[in-house]
């Protein structure tokens, strides 16, 4: 199962925002002040757009989290069956449904991390 919020796009993310705060740094070193409130609007921007692919991963991890609770809410019963394909199956189904909340777990500690970061981003550039 791939993470809901895989590692590369929190890299991507972090790029692209430290590439336009730096480019910001050096206009400011430079002494062209013409452009910071340009460049500021863009970094907004960029910062919208990052909270908004946490809220639609928020959504997609509150899904998978109700589909994988119900998956293991409705084989764990069926745990006790005497039919060794049967109670394989159940196992297996029990066994992705708690790998599925383990990745939901983790992308939930990406996703509030990556939202504090952007937090406090947003915060210095308002």
């Amino acid at each position: 199962m791939e993470t809901i919020i895989s590692s590369e796009g929190e890299a991507e993310t972090e790029s692209e925002l430290s590439n336009l705060e730096r480019k910001t740094v050096n206009k400011v070193d430079d002494g062209d002040h013409s452009s910071l409130e340009e460049d500021a609007d863009k970094y907004k921007e960029q910062l919208e757009a990052v909270f908004f692919k946490l809220k639609e991963s928020k959504s997609y991890r509150r899904t998978v989290r109700s589909i994988s609770i119900s998956c293991i809410t409705a084989a764990t019963p069926l745990l006790s069956s005497l039919k060794q394909t049967a109670y394989l199956i159940d196992l297996d189904i029990v066994e992705d449904g708690i790998v599925a909340l383990a990745e939901v777990e983790k992308s939930y500690k990406l996703e509030t991390r990556t939202t504090e970061e952007v937090l406090a981003e947003h915060n210095v550039y308002r």
